[in-house]
C-alpha cells in the first residue's frame, strides 16, 4: 500500500477508466467523499490495486482515502512534498 503513482492522472482520465464525473472523482482525490464498494473494486480493477487495500482506506475515513488515491492513482498535489516514508508534508 502507498507506492507512489509513476504516472499523474486527471480527473477526467480517472472518471473514464472507473465511470464517475470528474467532480466526484476530484472529491475522491481530495478526501471529501468515499466510493460506494462496486465503485471501490473498478477502482481496484483499473489501477490494479488490490481490493483490500481499497477497502481499508475507505474503513480508515475519507483523509485516509484521500491519501491512498493521491499516493496510488492521482499522484500527489502540487505543492505537497512526500517524505522518505510516503507520508505527505505540506510545502513551505
Amino acid at each position: 500500500m502507498d507506492s507512489p503513482t509513476k504516472e499523474t492522472v486527471s480527473n477526467a482520465e480517472f472518471g473514464r477508466a472507473v465511470g464517475v464525473h470528474f467532480t466526484t472523482a476530484s472529491r475522491y482525490r481530495n478526501g471529501d467523499r468515499v466510493p460506494s464498494t462496486g465503485v471501490a473494486l473498478k477502482i481496484a480493477e483499473a489501477y490494479d490495486l488490490d481490493p483490500g487495500d481499497v477497502l481499508r482506506a475507505i474503513r480508515d475515513g475519507r483523509e485516509c482515502f484521500g491519501h491512498f488515491m493521491r499516493m496510488n492513482v492521482f499522484g500527489p498535489e502540487p505543492g505537497v512534498d512526500l517524505n522518505e516514508d510516503g507520508t505527505e508534508r505540506k510545502a513551505a
